[in-house]
């Protein structure tokens, strides 16, 4: 007969495995299956849609004022979510709608004045025309917010202390460098940032005074360069998805901060040294504006559930 000896465990070894309790995934409730069924079943209701066109920057100056006032592209679409009470589309039937997308697009096109077959030459007086050194170089779209909430992003001084060089807040002025700073989340909140290169190859004939746009370059630009961009996206992937906005009875304006403070903007920072101007007049004192060679041109729509 063999004699059977039976072992001790060793420290630190488990006798039975050990298993993990499978995770179960959280139980949905009855109301909120029913719920779903619904939303499912609703058909969404699509609000106005708004345009939007101007030039990428503004370099402005006047008499005696150092430095000069860059002033930017912006837009607020809050208007489109101005809904009365009613049953067609754009309009609520009651005081609260739901948000499903928000759709925003746009055309980074050159100024119309040269979208033509037989282009003028580009216009410097006085009192208006295209900047200098903005033909070719770079567009940076921007969607957020103040920090603040309590108003639409605005430029008409400018950018206020937009980046942020160190410990030092920097307002845009146009010039190449400006690229590299950071955006001052102090006071800045961005929600969607792209980039964007613009300008070609051959796209221009002459030079100075007579430089003048060639509609159909024979060379296309290179390096990711081009005469027109555009972009697209939608708010909800961000912020605002399935948010209920809510009205005041027959008010048409929504009670929603974010909604009206929420705005997109643009900048133009040449390929390389600044953006430049003409002079501004020494008598009589007249200010000087100066619009970068490309334009935007965007729009905005929302599709909501109607509650």
């Amino acid at each position: 007969m063999v004699k059977r000896y039976n072992r001790k465990p060793r420290k630190g070894r488990k006798t039975k495995m050990m298993r993990r309790p499978r995770a179960r995934a959280p139980k949905v409730s009855f109301a909120s299956r029913v719920q779903r069924i619904i939303a499912s079943n609703i058909e969404n209701k699509i609000t106005t849609t708004l345009l939007s066109k101007g030039p990428v920057s503004t370099l402005t100056n006047s008499t005696g004022v150092i430095p000069q006032v860059y002033q930017l592209f912006t837009f607020s679409p809050a208007s489109i979510f101005n809904l009365a009470q009613g049953t067609g589309m754009a309009t609520r039937i009651g005081n609260k709608i739901k948000l499903k997308r928000w759709v925003i697009k746009g055309l980074i096109q050159p100024n119309a004045t040269f979208n033509q077959t037989a282009a003028p030459v580009p216009t410097i007086s006085s009192t208006s025309g295209i900047a200098g050194n903005s033909f070719a170089g770079y567009v940076d779209i921007y969607f957020g917010r103040y920090n603040n909430n309590i108003a639409p992003v605005t430029s008409s001084a400018g950018m206020t202390n937009f980046y942020q060089n160190g410990a030092v807040d920097v307002t845009p002025l146009g010039q190449s460098q400006e690229q590299l700073y950071n955006v001052n989340k102090d006071l800045y909140h961005i929600y969607y940032h792209k980039r964007f290169k613009v300008g070609t190859g051959q796209g221009f004939s002459g030079s100075g005074p007579s430089l003048a746009y060639d509609a159909q370059p024979t060379v296309p630009g290179a390096n990711g360069f081009g005469l027109t961009k555009s972009f697209g996206f939608d708010v909800c992937k961000f912020i605002c998805k399935n948010r209920v906005i809510k009205y005041d009875e027959l008010v048409t304006t929504p009670q929603d901060s974010d909604i009206e403070n929420l705005t997109l903007w643009a900048i133009f920072h040449p390929a390389a040294g600044d953006v430049s101007g003409t002079a501004a007049g020494a008598s009589p004192p007249t200010v000087t504006t100066n619009v970068t060679f490309y334009d935007m041109n965007v729009m905005s729509y929302a599709e909501y559930e109607d509650a």
